[in-house]
């Protein structure tokens, strides 16, 4: 499925928050854009306030391996806290 024009440009917005880096390995460039809770079990998942954050292939891999669970999803939302406060960037901003 093609991304939206908005898709797109969120996507950079995030990609530009984070500064290109993996949330989950901040030593590795981000590849992709991940939703933590997915559009296959909301359809409102690219609306939910923090739910998008940069990943590196490898991560991105881990973070679909098994599927979602709420373990998952909240590792990666403190990983994405904690990176946005060591860029100084407020987490209103995500």
């Amino acid at each position: 499925m093609a991304k939206t024009s908005w898709e797109i440009a969120d996507d950079v917005r995030i990609m530009k928050l984070f500064r290109y880096r993996c949330v989950g390995n901040r030593a590795h460039q981000a590849f992709v854009v991940h939703e933590l809770i997915t559009r296959a079990r909301t359809k409102e998942a690219l609306t939910i306030k923090n739910n998008r954050i940069p990943l590196c292939q490898y991560c991105h891999d881990l973070a679909h391996r098994g599927g979602y669970t709420i373990e998952k999803e909240s590792m990666l939302r403190t990983k994405a806290e904690r990176a946005l406060e060591a860029f100084g960037v407020s987490l209103e901003e995500w």
